[in-house]
């Protein structure tokens, strides 16, 4: 049994424009939750005891972490809430292998948010996010062809690093689009399509289903390769 450490769990706001998924801003902590709600169905059978029902469910998404410029950050954040703006967020556990990838992902919007400022020390902030309509779900079946995140052509194909490594030409790979991907549990930053330098994130040649990363920071041996392709 592998535990799963707090550094496997990420929260990214997708850009429908850009088609990308920006990490929450240095994010240290993140809790989803979900709360269902009680009808109560006692009636003259049920033998003095309270009788219940599962009844309408809701979800939220709590954050906290240190004000920066990057990523999806507090200036965002902010105008998200000053526009009232339907936030779509993807809360990831990616423990470095396609049995412990889940994705849960659904629209919420800003219900608090809090920035501190202490003296001499770095500031934080607090957000808080309301989830509305359902959260999907997305686990991960073992099929012949590879394992394919349930109810869609999504498939996650991995790989491990003989050591050394820069480019891999991932088995199953050619012709797909990569959208995601881990090595070792940590998610590449940025993911860049067929031409340009692959910088701290990583480089996906459609074609050839090629990944590469910078030569500063080769795969090292037996390092677990994760990618969400479709």
């Amino acid at each position: 049994m592998t535990p799963v450490t707090g550094q496997k769990l990420n929260l990214y706001r997708y850009n429908s424009i850009a088609m990308t998924d920006n990490l929450i801003a240095c994010a240290r902590t993140c809790t989803f939750s979900v709360e269902v709600d009680a009808m109560e169905t006692t009636n003259i059978s049920s033998a003095w005891f309270r009788q219940s029902r599962p009844d309408v469910a809701s979800w939220s998404i709590q954050a906290d972490g240190l004000v920066v410029l990057d990523d999806y950050s507090y200036l965002f954040m902010l105008n998200s809430q000053l526009n009232r703006e339907l936030v779509s967020l993807k809360f990831v556990i990616d423990n470095g292998t396609a049995g412990g990838l889940v994705i849960v992902s659904g629209l919420a919007w800003l219900q608090s948010f809090t920035i501190t400022g202490a003296n001499k020390d770095i500031a934080t902030y607090q957000v808080s996010y309301q989830g509305t309509g359902v959260y999907s779900l997305a686990g991960t079946t073992v099929t012949p062809t590879g394992i394919v995140i349930q109810g869609t052509t999504t498939q996650v194909l991995q790989y491990t690093a003989g050591g050394g490594e820069t480019s891999i030409a991932i088995p199953g790979g050619a012709g797909k689009t990569m959208f995601y991907g881990s090595r070792g549990g940590t998610s590449f930053e940025t993911i860049k399509y067929n031409t340009g330098s692959p910088d701290t994130g990583a480089l996906w040649i459609v074609s050839s289903g090629t990944l590469t990363v910078d030569s500063n920071v080769p795969f090292v041996q037996n390092e677990k390769i994760l990618i969400l392709v479709q």
